[in-house]
């Protein structure tokens, strides 16, 4: 079931998700979405962050980043 969510965001980084959403055939909602399942679910909690992801995550840099590009790059990083 899905329930709305009012956020204050930026306008420079909503211009920015939008654009990335389009290039990328999702909505920003999905992102969003993504994003927090990913940070929020048991499984994860446990996995090693990348420092570079625990800084975009930390920072003020407005980075939309996709968990599908996340994951795809951890199990490249696992199969070495």
């Amino acid at each position: 079931m899905s329930t709305k969510l009012t956020l204050n965001i930026d306008e420079k980084v909503i211009t920015r998700a939008k654009k990335y959403a389009r290039r990328h055939r999702v909505s920003v909602s999905k992102i969003v979405e993504n994003y927090l399942d990913l940070i929020s679910t048991e499984q994860n909690k446990s996995a090693k962050i990348s420092p570079v992801i625990e800084w975009l995550a930390a920072s003020d840099n407005n980075v939309v980043v996709d968990r599908k590009d996340i994951l795809e790059k951890l199990i490249r990083k696992n199969r070495k």
